[in-house]
C-alpha cells in the first residue's frame, strides 16, 4: 500500500520549479564559456557551496536531461519512503510507525510561506537526495551511531545545507537538554562575529547586510524568506505543525519524546534568528541560510504523529468525543492543504477548544457538546463538497483535458478521501483473511496503473525534455554565448539551443545572494514588461479568433528592449510575429495535448539597431 500511494499521490510532472535550476548549474559545469553569461549564473551561484551540479552533469554526460531528471526523481521518492521507515521504526511503536508512514504519503507535504517549498517534492533537486540522508542520519543519531550521523550529514550538507542545517540544530537542542554545558557552543558565533568585526572574517561578507534598495529589490519575488512577509494561513500551519509535535511530546516517551522535544527547541531556534537577524537586521547570510526551514522536519514529524494522536484520542472517548472531532478539524484545516486560508485560520480557534474542552464541557449543557459533535464532522463535509466544486470548476475551465487537471486524481490526493479509504482498508484488511486477499489482489493491479500513469508530463515538457542540442534549429547557428529571450521558457534555450537565458522569472532565485544579480534581474524584467503585457494581449487575442497568427507585436517595443538591454540580449524567439522577416522558424506541434500548431520564430536584436 506504501508504495501504491507514493506512485499514486506523487506524480512526476518533468523538469519544473527549482528542478531546472539544477539542470542550468549542471549545464554550466558542463559549458562554462556558454552558460557563465547567463543571468542565474554571471553574478556568482550558490551552486558553489555544493557538489550536486557537477554530479549531475557527469550523468548529463552520459544520459539525456529527461531520463536522468525522471530517473532521479524516483529515486529519490523512492529514498524519501525508506528513510522515513527507518527513523519512524526508531521513534514509534508498532504498528503507530506503519500508520505514520501511510500518514507522511497521505497528508500536505508544504511547508513555509506561500507554499514554495515540501518535501518528498515530484521533481528533482539536491534536496531530493539530502532529506532522505537526514532522515536516514536522524535515525542512526537517535540509535546511538553516532559515526554513521555524522557522515549522513555531511553527505546531506554537502548536496543540499539548507535542508541539512536543521538537523544540526535538532542535534543541538536534544544535546543541551541532556547536558546544559552544550550551551557554551553560543559563544562561537560571538567570536567569529567579533573576529569579522576587526576585519578578518573567516566567511566572506559575513557582516554584509542588505542596503534599502537592495531589499527592495528583493522583498517581492523572495517574500517566502521574510517571515513578517508570510501570508497568515502560513503561520495557521505553523501553529498546526507546533501544536502536533507538542502533543506528541505530551503523551509520549523514550526517543518520541526527546525527538519531539528537540525538534521544538529547534523551530523556536531557527525562527527567532530568523526573525532578527533576517527581518530585523536584514543579514545576508542569515538570509540565505533560511533557518526557518526547519519547519520541514516539525512538519514532517507532525504529519507522521497524526495517526497515533487519532487513535489515542479515539481510546479515550472514541466518535462521541467532542476532542476527538476538535483534533480532526484540527488536523484537516491545519496541514498545508487546499482548504482556503480562512478554514486554515480556524485553527487558531480550535486549538484552544481542544486543549480547554474538559474545562469548558463541565460549564455547559449536553445540548450545546451535541450539537459541537455535529458542526464539526459537518463543516469536514462543507470542506469536502467545496473542494468537489473546485474540482468541478478546474475541469470546465481546462475544457475536460485531462492533461491539465485529473478529476479522480484531485479527488482521491484530497487528504480526507485518501484517509478515509486507507483507514477503511486497513480496518477490512486487519478483518478477516478473506478480505486480506480481495484487497490484495486490488492493490497489485492498482499499483500498475498507478506505475504506467506516474509520469503526467505534458507532450510540449516530453518534446523539450527529449530534445537535444540542436544548434541550427531555426536555420542559423548561435554564436557561443549569445543570449536568447525565448518567451514563457528557460529549459527550451538551455536545452534545445544550448545558450544562456537573457530573462526568465525562475532566475530570480539568485538576487538574496548577489546585488550585482538582484540589480541585473530587476532591469531585465523592468526592460521587457511592455513587451509581456503585449504577448499577453496577444494570446488572448488568437485565442478569441482561433488563430495563432492574429496578433503582431509592436516592433518598436521590441527595438527598445534590443536598445535597454546595452549588448546584453542577442536574439528574441516569440511565437508572434513582428513586421520583419524572421532569420528563422520552427514550425511544431504543441501544446497539453500535442496537437497546437505553434510557430516560434528567431529575431535578432541586429536588425533593430
Amino acid at each position: 500500500m506504501t508504495l501504491l500511494l507514493l506512485v499514486y499521490l506523487h506524480p512526476y510532472y518533468g523538469i519544473r520549479h527549482d528542478a531546472a535550476l539544477y539542470l542550468g548549474q549542471a549545464l554550466l559545469k558542463l559549458d562554462p564559456n556558454n552558460f557563465s553569461k547567463d543571468l542565474f549564473f554571471a553574478y556568482g551561484s550558490q551552486a558553489s557551496f555544493t557538489i550536486f551540479p557537477p554530479l549531475i552533469a557527469q550523468l548529463l554526460v552520459h544520459f539525456d536531461a529527461s531520463s536522468v531528471f525522471m530517473t532521479l526523481t524516483a529515486v529519490g521518492l523512492l529514498l524519501f519512503l525508506a528513510a522515513s521507515a527507518s527513523l519512524l521504526v526508531k521513534i514509534f511503536p508498532a504498528p503507530q510507525w506503519y500508520w505514520g508512514l501511510l500518514s507522511l504519503l497521505i497528508l500536505p507535504s508544504g511547508y513555509g510561506g506561500y507554499g514554495v517549498f515540501s518535501y518528498a517534492e515530484p521533481f528533482f533537486t539536491g534536496r531530493s537526495i539530502a532529506e532522505p540522508l537526514v532522515l536516514f542520519s536522524a535515525a542512526a543519531y537517535f540509535s546511538h551511531r553516532r559515526w554513521l550521523a555524522s557522515v549522513l550529514w555531511l553527505l546531506a550538507a554537502l548536496l543540499h545545507p539548507l535542508q541539512a542545517i536543521p538537523l544540526l540544530l535538532i542535534w543541538w537542542c536534544h544535546q543541551v537538554y541532556e547536558d546544559r554545558r552544550w550551551l557554551h557552543l553560543l559563544w562561537l558565533p560571538l567570536v567569529i562575529l567579533t573576529v569579522a568585526a576587526l576585519g578578518f572574517s573567516p566567511v566572506p561578507n559575513l557582516t554584509a547586510r542588505y542596503d534599502a534598495e537592495w531589499l527592495a529589490w528583493i522583498r517581492e519575488p523572495n517574500k517566502h524568506v521574510f517571515l513578517t512577509s508570510w501570508e497568515t494561513k502560513n503561520w495557521a500551519n505553523l501553529t498546526a505543525d507546533v501544536f502536533l509535535v507538542s502533543m506528541l511530546l505530551l503523551l509520549s516517551t523514550g526517543v518520541l519524546k526527546a525527538f519531539s522535544r528537540a525538534v521544538l527547541w529547534a523551530t523556536l531556534v531557527g525562527f527567532v534568528v530568523s526573525l532578527l537577524l533576517v527581518d530585523i537586521f536584514h543579514f545576508v547570510l542569515p538570509t540565505g541560510l533560511q533557518l526557518w526551514r526547519v519547519q520541514w522536519v516539525l512538519h514532517w514529524l507532525a504529519m507522521a504523529g497524526v495517526p497515533l494522536l487519532i487513535y489515542q484520542q479515539f481510546q479515550q472517548g472514541g466518535f462521541r468525543s467532542v476532542r476527538f472531532w476538535l483534533l480532526i478539524g484540527i488536523i484537516v484545516m491545519g496541514s498545508a492543504s487546499p482548504a482556503s486560508g480562512a478554514a486554515q485560520l480556524v485553527v487558531w480557534l480550535l486549538i484552544p477548544l481542544y486543549l480547554k474542552w474538559h474545562w469548558i464541557a463541565a460549564r455547559i449543557g449536553a445540548g450545546f457538546q451535541r450539537l459541537m459533535l455535529v458542526v464539526i464532522p459537518v463543516a469536514l463535509g462543507v470542506l469536502l463538497i467545496k473542494h468537489g466544486f473546485f474540482v468541478y470548476g478546474q475541469v470546465q475551465k481546462a475544457d475536460g483535458l485531462r492533461e491539465v487537471i485529473r478529476p479522480e486524481f484531485a479527488i482521491l490526493a484530497y487528504p480526507l478521501v485518501a484517509g478515509a479509504l486507507v483507514g477503511a482498508g486497513l480496518y477490512l484488511y486487519q478483518r478477516s483473511a478473506r478480505w486480506r486477499m480481495a484487497l490484495t489482489a486490488l492493490l497489485i493491479p492498482a499499483l500498475v496503473v498507478a506505475a504506467v500513469q506516474w509520469d503526467r508530463r505534458s507532450q510540449w515538457t516530453r518534446y523539450i525534455e527529449l530534445a537535444r542540442y540542436n544548434p541550427r534549429l531555426f536555420g542559423v547557428e548561435l554564436e557561443p554565448g549569445a543570449q536568447v529571450y525565448w518567451a514563457g521558457e528557460l529549459v527550451a534555450p538551455w536545452l534545445i539551443l544550448h545558450r544562456p537565458s537573457y530573462f526568465n522569472g525562475s532566475q530570480a532565485a539568485g538576487m538574496l545572494f548577489n546585488r550585482g544579480n538582484a540589480k541585473e534581474t530587476i532591469l531585465r524584467e523592468k526592460n521587457l514588461s511592455i513587451l509581456e503585457f503585449q504577448q499577453n494581449i496577444c494570446e488572448l487575442m488568437n485565442g478569441v479568433d482561433k488563430n495563432s497568427g492574429s496578433c503582431q507585436l509592436d516592433m518598436n517595443a521590441v527595438a527598445a528592449i534590443c536598445k535597454n538591454a546595452v549588448g546584453k540580449l542577442d536574439y528574441l524567439v516569440l511565437n508572434n510575429k513582428l513586421n520583419i522577416n524572421p532569420l528563422g522558424s520552427w514550425a511544431i506541434k504543441g501544446g497539453l495535448k500535442g496537437d497546437t500548431p505553434i510557430t516560434y520564430n528567431l529575431y535578432t536584436c541586429k536588425d533593430f539597431h
